[in-house]
């Protein structure tokens, strides 16, 4: 857009008179007043210098020229807003391109909306019958929305290149099927005798949904919803891409969304094209949705136009997971731009979502959205519980390796340092071992039996090895959990001392050594090392579930447990009952 044709729609547009579209104003001196359009109040801050042809609002701040009052009240982009008034003062448009690109952008509009006419007409035809069941019924969408999201249905005929023809000479005056065989819409296929028709269309058998970049625009593509059910054709299908359809710059809904995101300043991101219909028809018109690819860096600069914060829904599997990561690794740098999150119920999309519970709940639910550090705590603490009684060795040892995967994302490492705080309390671990892990840049539990435990098919141990073992794994995650009482305040080096193997007699004497400090705060590394020293108990550290007890009850259980193998040493050596008392340990 050149500046000087810019320049000269300024020039012709007086601001006044496009304020007074907005502003009831009055004339006061020089300038002129009124309340603002941007804030509510009950006294006119509102100012616009006519000489200068500027406005300001001594309330709320806001500022600026004709271009920038019409951008925020229209909720339309420079561009759009400079088009706008250009036509109102009667300028001619400027021709970009060559004369061949617009003639071909020109043909390629108008093919689209051709075909997108042909698509409505067949959704309301008896043909469209399946599809009209499947919107209503399936999909529980309303005539209102069908018609407001353009949807339409693509039959298993070709119905665009039997109604345009396949592009050759003599048959296409308007240059239509040539445009969408461009655009890939019609498969141009080698010529039949008699001129039939030898292509068939991209689009068969599917609900077509338009996709329009701005409000009000022609389509730049399409995205089709099989209706089959034999599985040889992807469930989703897009147009291809061309000069004018870009899957990874272009956000569907957006059209439909950018009033409400600059009203609400926020947007909400969902995956499919059905989500956003469903939310948008329950009354959340704030969300978008990328069209089948990861948020990039096209979509966060079109957000920034229209709003200040991100909502993202994920699902809580895997792929929910590595969406997450991401976000937070390529984006949650971004001063402009807050991103908060909500960890979809299991199994449910978003549109089935706002159905099940409705808008107030689900409102309710983005209202809690949780600023993404604290959203991978949650999602941590609900895996550590599901890990305690799942049956899956799968899920208990990816844990720790999945949420370093989340931490690791973080560019800030502040919020790195505090994440790996509360997560080595939810795991049972430590935290300079976490740390560890994440620095050098490998996965926690993985790495640490790779390369320190001990082969498969080595030694077993013993039913009372592993007994003494599992105690002293619960001794040091309630030694270094930072909670009171401490053990060292309950419990004695020498109730101990029935342990005799070297490396676990070695590791109680380095906590009794340490103090209520203990390694974990002793020094990076200094926890690392104690475990090395028995290489089965650093196993179990990784291994065994955390206990569901509360933290009473699993010292309880230490004590008992020290006093009975401490009683059964003792008989077996023939010493009696002197020292250790016969009787159990008095309840905390």
């Amino acid at each position: 857009m050149a500046d000087e044709w810019v320049e000269s729609v300024r020039r012709a547009t007086d601001l006044v008179d496009v304020a007074s579209r907005y502003v009831n104003l009055r004339k006061r001196g020089q300038k002129w007043v009124g309340l603002c359009p941007f804030h509510e109040e009950k006294s006119p801050s509102f100012q616009i210098d006519p000489d200068k042809q500027l406005y300001y609002c001594f309330g709320c701040h806001a500022g600026g020229d004709v271009f920038r009052l019409v951008e925020k009240l229209d909720h339309k982009s420079f561009g759009e807003v400079v088009r706008a008034l250009a036509q109102d003062a009667g300028i001619a448009l400027p021709e970009r391109g060559t004369a061949e690109e617009r003639e071909r952008r020109d043909r390629v509009r108008k093919a689209l909306v051709a075909a997108l006419d042909l698509y409505r007409k067949a959704l309301r035809s008896p043909q469209g019958e399946v599809a009209r069941r499947y919107l209503k019924e399936e999909r529980k969408l309303s005539d209102k929305s069908i018609e407001r999201f353009g949807l339409g249905w693509a039959p298993s005929s070709s119905i665009l290149a039997e109604t345009f023809g396949d592009g050759r000479a003599g048959t296409d005056p308007e240059g239509i099927a040539r445009a969408l065989i461009e655009t890939g819409m019609i498969k141009p296929g080698p010529p039949r005798s008699g001129g039939s028709v030898s292509g068939g269309d991209l689009f068969r058998s599917r609900v077509m949904i338009p996709i329009r970049d701005r409000e009000g625009g022609a389509p730049v593509g399409f995205g089709g919803r099989t209706l089959e059910t034999s599985g040889r054709s992807p469930k989703y299908l897009n147009s291809a891409e061309s000069p004018t359809f870009k899957k990874r710059e272009i956000l569907f809904g957006i059209d439909q969304a950018a009033r409400a995101m600059k009203r609400e300043g926020r947007v909400l991101v969902v995956e499919g094209y059905f989500d956003v219909i469903g939310l948008s028809q329950a009354g959340i018109e704030n969300v978008v949705a990328p069209l089948g690819t990861a948020l990039g860096p096209a979509h966060i600069s079109a957000i920034k136009k229209h709003a200040g914060e991100v909502l993202l829904l994920f699902d809580g599997d895997r792929a929910g997971r590595e969406a997450a990561m991401s976000i937070i690794g390529r984006f949650l740098w971004d001063p402009d731009l807050t991103f908060r999150a909500v960890w979809l119920p299991d199994g449910i999309d978003p549109d089935t979502w706002v159905a099940k519970i409705g808008r107030e709940a689900v409102e309710k639910a983005l209202s809690e959205a949780l600023p993404m550090g604290d959203f991978v705590l949650d999602w941590l603490s609900s895996s550590v519980v599901r890990a305690r009684t799942s049956k899956d060795p799968d899920l208990r040892a990816n844990l720790t390796r999945d949420f370093l995967d989340m931490v690791r994302a973080f560019p800030d490492l502040e919020v790195q340092d505090r994440l790996l705080d509360r997560g080595a309390i939810l795991l049972g671990t430590m935290k300079d071992l976490l740390a560890h892990s994440l620095l050098s840049g490998q996965e926690a539990a993985k790495d640490h039996r790779k390369e320190r435990l001990p082969e498969e098919g080595g030694p077993t141990l013993g039913n009372r090895a592993l007994s003494v073992r599992n105690h002293l794994v619960e001794l040091l995650r309630i030694w270094t959990d930072g909670e009171s009482p401490h053990p060292r305040e309950i419990l004695k080096r020498d109730d101990f001392a029935f342990v005799e193997e070297t490396g676990l007699a070695s590791i109680l004497d380095e906590l009794w050594a340490q103090g209520e400090a203990g390694p974990d705060k002793s020094g990076p590394g200094i926890f690392h090392d104690l475990l090395k020293r028995d290489p089965p108990l650093m196993k179990l550290w990784y291994e065994l579930p955390a206990d569901p007890g509360s933290r009473q009850e699993r010292l309880e259980d230490i004590r008992l447990a020290a006093w009975r193998m401490s009683r059964k040493r003792k008989r077996k050596e023939g010493r009696g009952g002197s020292g250790q008392p016969e009787t159990p340990p008095t309840p905390l």
